[in-house]
């Protein structure tokens, strides 16, 4: 259904016909309000500078610094986990580099037998939105004959977390901001694209945090508030 679609690893681009199409990624950002690190960094400074116990005092330019260069690490790392696991599933011989990469061996090895991996890294588009999109995995469940849509994160945040109560955009204004809202969309989006060119329905919308080595599939009616750094979710489905 998608054999037209061209994709540019080093610039993460999409190509259809010699169009460009805008990646979801790129496209559910007009959901959300731009960050505004250097407030927010002046904020937390004049914080940080009240409480420290050390003789030096922090600068707004280092903690904008300092949250490019995790943010470049973070990404680094999620290209470097996303091709360990297309590349060495399903037998996954070579070891893991770190214990995300170790989470996601878990989960696919703790993979309910009803669930049958038909693709990794799929790449999706709709011609006519002129949007496109790369899905981690795709699963068929045996049992309904219906597909799952996954998507694995590995950055450390809490996906949960939200900044003085800022909500996302219109027309989803009755979310709070959060990087589990924000995934719900870009899951949704994958939906979209894949039902459009398919006969195929999907069932669920799956998030797999790998974080700390333990895979969880997020969802906030399962969340663990004995232990916030847990989240144990089933699925995210669209609002």
């Amino acid at each position: 259904s998608f054999k037209d679609l061209i994709f540019q690893e080093d610039i993460h681009s999409y190509t259809l016909n010699g169009q460009n199409l805008t990646s979801a990624t790129i496209y559910i950002q007009r959901f959300h309000s731009k960050f505004d690190g250097w407030n927010v960094a002046a904020n937390m400074i004049k914080s940080l500078n009240k409480d420290k116990t050390t003789s030096k005092e922090f600068t707004t330019e280092y903690l904008i610094y300092r949250w490019k260069a995790q943010n470049e690490v973070s990404t680094t790392n999620g290209t470097r986990i996303h091709g360990f696991l297309e590349y060495n599933f399903p037998d996954f011989t070579e070891e893991p580099a770190c214990r995300q990469e170790a989470g996601g061996i878990e989960f696919f090895r703790n993979l309910d037998p009803k669930y049958k991996v038909l693709f990794l890294e799929l790449r999706m588009y709709h011609e006519e939105f002129g949007l496109a999109g790369t899905s981690d995995c795709i699963l068929l469940n045996t049992e309904t004959g219906k597909l799952i849509v996954v998507d694995h994160k590995s950055n450390q945040k809490n996906l949960l977390q939200f900044y003085k109560d800022k909500t996302l955009l219109f027309p989803f204004e009755g979310l709070f901001q959060t990087a589990l809202n924000e995934y719900s969309l870009q899951l949704s989006l994958y939906k979209i694209l894949l039902e459009q060119a398919t006969s195929y329905e999907v069932e669920a919308l799956w998030v797999i945090h790998l974080s700390d080595g333990d895979w969880t599939k997020l969802d906030y009616s399962k969340r663990d508030n004995q232990h916030s750094h847990k989240y144990k979710v089933d699925r995210v489905i669209p609002n």
